[in-house]
């Protein structure tokens, strides 16, 4: 068994795409554990209005998303982040083509499309778009509730695959020319 005290993402990027791929991983209610490594794999989104009233909350990763990750990794090309208005939880058991009606995604914001996600940090322990947020330009007033990702940069398409999603711990109500801040990481740790 491999126990990692300071676990290094980059140093066993190659072991955690192994266990990923041989099912040697858990799923916890905050992410993946991996056994063998004595990692703990969680992600999460963080949002602000304005620049201001910062939240954060735990990501659900799609089934879908999981097997996308088990094939591709973290490819940042390929994962757009969008928010959403329905007052609902994300499942695991989410698909692309669910995420428009389910989620109710929120497209009234100024930007032709949803936000690419930016993987421009990368930590030892960690991967987000901290340096290069998405930024959505709020269009009509609304509610949000929560953010989720995907492969689709296309505003309400059911194609791509469903990655990861989050509701948020309290309603935004936004308005005309307010914007909102999305920022995800995924935190790996070693217990």
């Amino acid at each position: 068994m491999t126990r990692l005290q300071n676990f290094d993402l980059k140093k066993h990027h190659n072991e955690v795409l192994r266990c990923l791929r041989n099912g040697r991983f858990e799923r916890t209610p905050d992410g993946l554990y991996f056994p063998s490594m004595g990692a703990n794999a969680a992600g999460f989104f963080e949002s602000w209005l304005n620049g201001e009233d910062h939240m954060v909350s735990p990501n659900v990763v799609f089934n879908d998303g999981l097997d996308f990750l088990l094939q591709n990794g973290f490819v940042a090309a390929n994962m757009y982040i969008a928010p959403y208005s329905n007052n609902a939880t994300p499942a695991g058991t989410l698909h692309a083509a669910d995420l428009p009606l389910t989620l109710g995604e929120f497209t009234t914001y100024n930007e032709l499309a949803r936000q690419q996600w930016v993987k421009d940090s990368e930590a030892a322990q960690s991967l987000t778009n901290s340096g290069t947020k998405a930024v959505f330009t709020i269009g009509t007033g609304g509610n949000i509730w929560g953010a989720f990702m995907t492969t689709a940069n296309t505003k309400s398409a059911t194609s791509g695959v469903a990655i990861a999603g989050s509701k948020f711990p309290a309603i935004r109500p936004v308005q005309a020319a307010d914007t909102l801040t999305l920022q995800y990481t995924i935190n790996l740790t070693s217990s």
